[in-house]
């Protein structure tokens, strides 16, 4: 046995590094922990270093960093092999028909201002408006319905405006050009396009590509609507006769009340068979 020549502690002969000070044990005052040793304890007994009671702790440890570097690379192979499948689609030219459609609502809602947003009125501002956009080579279609709800029925519709076909050329990269058309909406009374994002409600509804039907249709709801006023009016006509004639105590002017009732009776009839006739019109119009 030897001792320290710095800590005195008695240590093996064969050993150069004390355990103890962790100072070589031949007079240099080095503390060199970056060499490879082996500390024992006083006994001569090799201490067990963390994560030698654990056979394999550290490649266990390592496992998760090489699992997720695995995963990363699948990934990227994938992407690579997408990209490498996909024939990417480049603008051939830029499209101006969705700048001659906004100058055309523009314009037009520019000399027709108004703030009736009726469907009569829409309806025909629409109808002008795709006889413009037809005259500059775009295409248009009518659309009827509501901007802010979806209709479930023909009665609900409120509002029209045009749904204008935006043409665009994509060329893939083996030089083949494609050609497809975006529907856009333009509000008449706003004079504004309006996107999908915006207002889906303008993409929903009733679509009419053929004018004459597009009028026929206004022109069957506008009846529609003129006889529910009328049947409303002589309705309320008639209750008001049998509220007179239930408070008078004037025997004659009560048989002249009654007389009346009796008469706009058969007006409410008449409005009602009104009513029930239109609106079977409004619903055999064809959407076209």
């Amino acid at each position: 046995m030897q001792r320290c020549t710095h800590c005195g502690k008695e240590i093996q002969d064969n050993v150069t590094l004390c355990p103890y000070c962790l100072n070589g044990t031949g007079g240099s005052h080095q503390n060199d922990l970056t060499k490879d040793w082996t500390p024992r304890r006083e006994d001569g007994s090799t201490p067990v270093r963390r994560g030698d009671d654990e056979t394999g702790a550290a490649g266990r440890s390592n496992l998760p960093l090489r699992t997720v570097g695995i995963a990363v690379a699948l990934i990227v192979c994938v992407i690579v092999a997408t990209l490498i499948g996909t024939t990417p689609q480049h603008p051939v030219q830029e499209s101006t028909d969705r700048a001659i459609f906004s100058d055309v609502l523009q314009q037009y809602h520019t000399t027709h201002p108004s703030n009736d947003t009726s469907l009569a009125e829409t309806g025909q501002e629409t109808i002008d408006l795709v006889g413009l956009l037809k005259a500059k080579g775009i295409t248009a279609r009518m659309q009827a319905g509501a901007i802010d709800r979806q209709i479930s029925g023909r009665e609900e519709v409120n509002r029209a405006w045009v749904l204008a076909g935006v043409n665009n050329s994509t060329k893939s990269a083996n030089g083949t050009i494609a050609n497809t058309t975006t529907w856009l909406a333009g509000d008449p009374a706003s004079g504004a396009v309006v996107t999908y994002d915006q207002n889906r409600y303008y993409y929903t509804g009733l679509t009419f590509n053929n004018t004459t039907a597009f009028q026929d249709f206004l022109n069957a709801k506008e009846e529609y609507l003129t006889a529910q006023d009328e049947y409303s009016q002589a309705s309320s006509a008639f209750q008001d006769l049998q509220q007179q004639s239930k408070s008078t105590q004037d025997y004659q002017q009560k048989v002249k009340l009654d007389y009346q009732i009796y008469t706009q009776a058969a007006v409410v009839s008449q409005k009602e068979e009104q009513i029930n006739q239109t609106l079977t019109r409004f619903w055999s119009v064809p959407v076209q």
